[in-house]
């Protein structure tokens, strides 16, 4: 299989990984999150990006750190598009390290994966009392559910959206599923907007105690 590799304006070396090492626990991996700094943009704002769940992306292979397609394209978008930042931040709805959401599907709301996920709570948490307005960004790009319970993912984009409370949320491109949930960033395009998280979308208020 051929790797992705991340771009030249990516400054690799002090690229994070949060554990270091993803943790392994009975075969399944996890990670919190994702840091990946731009070459020359020190004073830059940081953008804090939700996505589904983590992939390999971050392991050495080589001696290079590899990205993936959907990392690709969301690093290539805020670069070249917003040229005002200078630090990525990719977070996640869940924390297990698997490409493709359907093999997950069972783990999800399992005793295990709670613990996990309140870890990543605690995280997510600590990255948001750094936000800034004036200079940073959070976007959501978790896409739709498919593989998932639609009952269980809602639930947890209403947990995440709770912890992100009154900050301003925005998307990338359009909405799928009729509105209900931001376009994934496997298919963010240059020439789209950073637009408001829309009111059709999964909201903390609107399904509260639901």
């Amino acid at each position: 299989m051929a790797h992705v590799y991340f771009s030249s304006y990516v400054d690799e070396e002090n690229i994070v990984v949060n554990p270091t090492n993803n943790i392994e626990n009975n075969s399944i991996c996890h990670r919190f999150s994702l840091t990946i700094p731009f070459k020359q943009r020190p004073n830059g704002g940081n953008v804090l990006v939700f996505m589904k769940n983590p992939s390999d992306a971050g392991k050495e292979y080589h001696k290079k750190k590899i990205s993936d397609d959907t990392l690709y394209k969301v690093l290539d978008y805020l670069y070249k598009a917003e040229q005002r930042f200078s630090k990525v931040i990719i977070l996640n709805l869940f924390t297990i390290v698997n490409g493709t959401a359907s093999n997950i599907k069972e783990y999800i709301g399992s005793d295990e994966e709670l613990i996990f996920r309140e870890k990543n709570n605690n995280l997510i948490e600590e990255h948001l009392s750094q936000y800034n307005e004036a200079n940073d960004e959070i976007i959501a790009a978790w896409g739709s559910y498919n593989g998932i319970l639609e009952s269980k993912y809602n639930k947890r984009i209403k947990e995440v959206l709770k912890i992100i409370g009154d900050r301003p949320l925005k998307i990338v491109g359009k909405t799928v599923n009729n509105g209900k949930y931001p376009g994934h960033g496997k298919w963010w395009y240059d020439y789209e907007p950073i637009l408001p998280y829309p009111s059709t979308a999964i909201s903390y208020n609107k399904f509260k105690g639901s």
